[in-house]
C-alpha cells in the first residue's frame, strides 16, 4: 500500500510540474520547491479532510478554498518574479 501512495504522490508531482512548466509567459522558480510545497498543502489538506467526520459535507468548501489558496500562492510568486525582473539589480524586494 505504501508503494501505491508513493506512486500517487510522484504522479501528482509530475503533473503539477508539467502544468507549471507550460504556463505561457510565466516562470515559476525554484520549480522543485514550488511543486513540493503545493503538493504538501494539497495532500495534507486532503488527509485532514478525510480523517475527520463529515467529509462529504466539507468537501465542497474545501475544494473552493483550495482553489483560492492555489491562485493566491501562484499569483504571489508571479508578482515577485515580475518585480524581480523589472528591478535593475535583478534582486527582489520583500513586501514583508
Amino acid at each position: 500500500m505504501q508503494d501505491l501512495g508513493a506512486a500517487m504522490i510522484a504522479r501528482l508531482h509530475q503533473a503539477v510540474r508539467g502544468l507549471l512548466e507550460h504556463v505561457q509567459g510565466e516562470r515559476f522558480e525554484p520549480l522543485d520547491s514550488i511543486v513540493f510545497s503545493w503538493v504538501a498543502v494539497v495532500t495534507g489538506g486532503t488527509r485532514v479532510l478525510f480523517e475527520e467526520d463529515g467529509t462529504a459535507e466539507r468537501l465542497p468548501a474545501f475544494r473552493a478554498q483550495l482553489k483560492l489558496i492555489s491562485r493566491a500562492y501562484l499569483d504571489s510568486i508571479r508578482t515577485i518574479e515580475t518585480k524581480a525582473s523589472s528591478t535593475p539589480t535583478g534582486e527582489c524586494q520583500s513586501n514583508v
